[in-house]
């Protein structure tokens, strides 16, 4: 059976990961699917990872620390959980995902919480706004106002804010999308 969620369905690797031996997901791995893991494992296990696309040692450590937490053990072989990406691993995070999918269906709100102006630091201004980009979502009508009284520029797929505003945003609705920061300097994502 193919992967249903949002995040894993269609990616080859982790597709044939969900239902071959030889396709396991190891340590020293990188690309697309080892990202796509690393958000899984943030978004349901709390992992502290940068979703890099590089199975090193933390993404290692997360994902056994998820199979631990879960009793994901192949007791055909194994007495303990390991940290490799397999069948058993694969069809759990993807059961888990398609559940917090279905808890939120409605659009991606993205909630004002402190908005601050920016000062620069020994003269360091960002060169470009930051972009908020809530992936196959919208953002609420509702605190659009807010957006325009602080100068942030809206369309219908990204919120961006001009390097002399910065402010905390709480996003709902996000479970299997993305939201992408794209300057740093201005802004960054913490996990929920």
């Amino acid at each position: 059976m193919p992967l249903q969620s949002r995040l894993f369905a269609g990616d080859a690797k982790l597709e044939a990961a969900a239902v071959s031996d030889p396709a396991h997901i190891v340590p020293g791995s990188s690309g697309e699917h080892v990202r796509k893991i690393q958000l899984a494992l943030i978004q349901l296990d709390g992992a502290v990872l940068v979703p890099d696309g590089q199975y090193g040692p933390t993404t290692a450590a997360a994902v056994l620390a998820y199979k631990q937490k879960r009793a994901i053990i192949n007791f055909s072989y194994q007495t303990q959980a390991d940290n490799i990406v397999g069948k058993m691993t694969m069809a759990a995070l993807d059961r888990e995902l398609v559940e917090a999918e279905n808890l939120f269906t409605g659009p991606v709100r993205m909630e004002p919480v402190y908005p601050v102006q920016h000062r620069s630091v020994a003269g360091f201004v960002p060169a470009r706004p930051a972009a908020f980009v809530p992936v196959l979502g919208e953002i609420d009508p509702g605190v659009l106002d807010f957006f325009r009284k602080t100068q942030l520029r809206i369309t219908p797929d990204s919120l961006e804010v001009p390097p002399s505003q910065t402010g905390i945003f709480r996003v709902h609705n996000a479970v299997g999308r993305e939201v992408e920061v794209s300057n740093t300097g201005i802004a960054t994502i913490a996990p929920p």
